[in-house]
């Protein structure tokens, strides 16, 4: 199949940065290869000054653009994690300066990326555009950032052809990371008629993106996010453990009614806290360790350091649950986290509790591929969590296994291939 001329993939996010936000990226920049002539990728200096992955890029062309953004404001060493602890967004000072940030102008001089990152990366892409070698163009939200990079170039240089994918919703209805919301909706209007294509991964996105852009939103899904490096099996751990790998997100992660469950379960006897334990590894240990003292549990709780993709993957395998927090609520719902594609390269059984209304379109996908319980945060779900976790125990303590039958099309299914093979067709329908 012949290929285009050439493409600028736009990621702030993109490895080696320590971050689940940089798999989407990377997966269809690694498969857009078989797409392009040339493949360029513009990212941020910034990496520099946080944990890295341990993941090839040398097959990549990559330009580090110098970047001042608040994160090189704030952080100075190369330990930090990219991603704030939820307790430091707690007070009104924090949550005042978070919504300035995400908004325009803010975004724009000092917000992820900033004015530099921005100007740079123009000044840059001209260089190669001139040369001929550019003829594509990727953006990914988050950052406005890398969008705001390819509206300026198809502003200048408007024969390009250029996809803006999302991988959240700039205005959402959830966390509300913004301020002056009209005249954010207006500048994102805006920004948007510029696009060719606008993109991203789950319908709840696609919905809420409709309304700022007359193009039709595609959906081009997420495959598993899982590299061949990480296919050796683990033993599972010497106590039944459920695993719970990420962060808290305020109070929209909230894992109270399956401590309540565990609780009950040790009450009358059907686990035993010597060989039972509830694991964390994640940059908001201090709030978890709030919700475990609230249902008394620090005997079979172990929380471990933020870890890296690679030990999160050993600790997944390693487990006989996995637990996965999220949220749904009006408008946004079948929001398909970047967690869950990594726990489903784990082939454990899965535990999600939903905190808000009934999503149906996580509930198909979850019951289609048999990937363990989908529950809600609610009082009336308490006892199919504690039969469901007590139906896991047992059989653990019964066999030495945990086993489960998930259904294998759902790697088929979810595949990064397919994905970028969407994208092709979207792109040859442009021409």
């Amino acid at each position: 199949m012949n290929k285009s001329k050439g493409l600028l993939f736009l990621a702030y996010y993109f490895p080696p940065l320590h971050t689940i936000a940089i798999w989407r990226n990377y997966f269809l920049a690694s498969e857009a290869r078989s797409m392009f002539e040339n493949l360029f990728v513009f990212t941020t200096d910034n990496n520099e000054l946080f944990k890295h992955e341990n993941v090839d890029i040398s097959f990549f062309d990559i330009t580090q653009l110098s970047t001042y953004d608040y994160r090189s404001l704030f952080n100075s060493s190369k330990t930090q994690s990219i991603g704030f602890k939820e307790e430091h967004k707690q007070n009104c000072y924090s949550k005042i300066g978070i919504k300035l940030l995400n908004s325009f102008p803010i975004s724009f001089i000092v917000g992820e990326g900033g004015l530099v990152y921005i100007l740079k990366g123009y000044k840059e892409a001209k260089k190669l555009i001139k040369s001929g070698k550019i003829s594509h163009l990727y953006s990914s939200y988050r950052p406005m950032a890398d969008h705001w990079i390819a509206y300026l170039l198809k502003r200048k240089y408007p024969e390009l052809h250029w996809t803006a994918d999302f991988r959240d919703l700039p205005i959402d209805p959830l966390y509300r990371y913004y301020v002056w919301k009209n005249f954010q909706e207006k500048v994102l209007r805006k920004m948007l008629k510029r696009a060719d294509l606008v993109c991203t991964f789950a319908q709840g996105i696609q919905s809420g993106l409709q309304e700022y852009t007359d193009l039709k939103v595609q959906i081009i899904p997420n495959g598993i996010f899982q590299l061949e490096s990480n296919d050796t099996k683990q033993e599972l751990q010497p106590k039944f453990t459920i695993q719970y790998t990420g962060s808290l997100f305020l109070e929209e992660r909230d894992p109270g009614i399956l401590l309540q469950a565990i609780n009950e379960l040790i009450d009358n006897g059907i686990i035993d806290i010597k060989d039972f334990s509830i694991q964390y590894a994640g940059k908001d240990a201090i709030q978890w360790q709030h919700h475990i003292d609230n249902y008394k549990l620090a005997a079979i709780s172990h929380i471990i350091n933020e870890t890296s993709t690679a030990e999160a993957r050993i600790l997944q395998q390693k487990a006989h649950l996995n637990l996965l927090l999220t949220s749904s609520q009006p408008g946004f719902t079948g929001i398909f986290t970047g967690k869950f594609f990594e726990l489903i390269g784990s082939s454990r059984p899965m535990l999600v509790i939903i905190n808000g209304i009934k999503d149906e379109e996580f509930e198909h996908v979850f019951n289609k591929y048999n990937l363990g319980l989908l529950s809600y945060n609610r009082s009336g779900r308490l006892e199919e969590i504690k039969s469901f976790i007590s139906d896991r125990y047992t059989y653990w303590k019964r066999t030495g296994k945990s086993e489960w039958e998930m259904d294998k099309g759902i790697v088929e299914d979810f595949s990064w291939k397919k994905s970028v093979e969407v994208w092709r067709s979207l792109l040859t329908k442009l021409k």
